[in-house]
């Protein structure tokens, strides 16, 4: 008797699972829920995805194909070296003076565009235009000095026209200090009827030894405090190379009347024909 009731009661345990396991009565059937049967589609695609992993990568299509590959982000334009001296006509030394210099021992970045301006407005104070003599109406009352007065005690009046700046624009490639010199640089690059685009650039300058020869005295005149009758010349590197600018950029000049500040026509002739002098084409710029 106890061996019978070892053999069946497994089985009833069997079936008491084999009812807990099995599906409720109250869902319904896949024949009475019409809408709970799979589409063939979906048939189709339940089959594919008990395949093999093997076969469902043959099937599909490769990922370059479905999904391109986005495009790799533009890369930067790079920097465009300092020019070199050769891209520059008109040339004027400074001494660099105690107060350029900040905290960190070199020429503030305000500086730089103040020497901009000194070696433009010096090459136009060369322009043989009689305008740059002449008393300008609105002044006739405060300024009653004949002209010949006027120019023997270099009273300086504002010429006609004028030139103001629209934009400007520097980049920076390394520092100058005090109290090295400089030699500052000026070409154009674009001349129209009222319109000026100048290229302006500072290189870090020497003063010529001593030692060298007359005949060796290249560079440009110097005329400055402690330093008179000595000539400066740009910097060069251990090879005797001359170095590129420390620093260079763009200035757009326009030039309007002085009482309207309204741009002028045209030019001067004569003020044309000495910015003229200056004008570098594009092909001629060396990088």
């Amino acid at each position: 008797m106890n061996r019978l009731l070892s053999v069946t009661a497994p089985a009833a345990r069997l079936t008491q699972l084999q009812r807990h396991l099995a599906p409720s009565s109250t869902l319904p059937s896949l024949a009475s829920a019409p809408h709970l049967r799979p589409s063939p589609a979906c048939s189709r695609a339940s089959i594919a995805s008990s395949g093999s992993s093997s076969s469902i990568s043959s099937s599909s299509p490769p990922p370059s194909a479905s999904h391109p590959a986005s495009p790799s982000p533009k890369a930067k334009p790079a920097r465009p070296p300092p020019p070199s001296s050769s891209s520059y006509r008109y040339f004027l030394p400074f001494q660099t003076r105690w107060g350029d210099n900040d905290r960190y021992d070199h020429l503030n970045n305000v500086v730089y565009s103040l020497y901009f301006d000194s070696i433009t407005n010096q090459y136009l104070r060369q322009s043989p235009s009689p305008s740059h003599l002449s008393l300008p109406q609105r002044n006739s009352e405060l300024i009653t000095t004949a002209p010949a007065t006027v120019e023997h005690c270099q009273i300086h009046v504002p010429p006609s026209p004028i030139g103001l700046i629209v934009s400007s624009s520097t980049s920076f490639a390394s520092s100058l200090s005090y109290p090295s010199p400089l030699i500052a640089a000026l070409s154009i690059t674009s001349l129209s009827a009222r319109t000026v685009v100048w290229s302006v650039a500072l290189f870090a300058a020497e003063y010529v030894p001593l030692a060298c020869r007359p005949g060796d005295w290249t560079g440009y005149e110097m005329d400055g405090q402690g330093e008179v009758g000595r000539r400066v010349r740009i910097k060069r590197d251990a090879e005797g190379t001359e170095v590129k600018a420390a620093a260079w950029g763009t200035m757009t000049h326009v030039f309007v009347d002085t009482d309207t500040r309204r741009p002028v026509e045209r030019l001067p002739d004569e003020l044309r024909q000495m910015l003229e002098r200056l004008l570098v084409k594009e092909e001629q710029q060396e990088q």
